[in-house]
């Protein structure tokens, strides 16, 4: 159980670090550590903080799809 608490402390922290950065990737990896962190609250049976990794990956969805839409315009793409 500990081990997936750090791999799920690197994702969070890789995605934070390519987000510094703009790259796209960070979403996946963020949501990716989110998915890890939503099954160790199930786990530890910690439910609100199942919620609030819920919420996080909800948010990432949406500003990855966002920051899609704006790397298309920025290209030209429509």
């Amino acid at each position: 159980m500990s081990i997936l608490g750090w791999v799920a402390s690197v994702f969070s922290v890789s995605g934070t670090l390519f987000n510094a950065k703009k790259n796209i990737w960070c979403w996946p990896i963020w949501i990716t550590g989110n998915c890890l962190w939503k099954y160790y609250s199930i786990v530890s049976q910690q439910w609100a903080l199942l919620l609030v990794w819920i919420g996080f990956t909800v948010a990432n969805i949406y500003a990855w799809r966002e920051w899609y839409k704006d790397l298309k315009i920025k290209k030209g793409d429509k």
